[in-house]
């Protein structure tokens, strides 16, 4: 629902940076259904934590980096 309801201030407002974006949100919603199908499956539990640690990073990196900048936008609108 987050990247839903972003993605459409996004597009809805013009965001010059929304297709690359939207294609940060696509690969990492790809990595969390993988994830989550591996750790169901009982599969590589150890890998599966592993790849929890990558996905923190990268929500971490995506706020510093892609959504600060969404925001200063969002914010210099109005």
């Amino acid at each position: 629902m987050h990247f839903g309801f972003e993605e459409s201030l996004m597009e809805d407002g013009g965001y010059a940076l929304f297709d690359h974006h939207r294609r940060q949100h696509l690969g990492i919603m790809t990595e969390l259904g993988l994830l989550l199908d591996r750790i169901e499956s009982g599969e590589d539990l150890v890998g599966a934590a592993r790849n929890a640690d990558l996905l923190a990073r990268w929500y971490r990196e995506h706020m510093a980096l892609s959504d600060r900048p969404l925001l200063d936008w969002l914010a210099s609108r109005g």
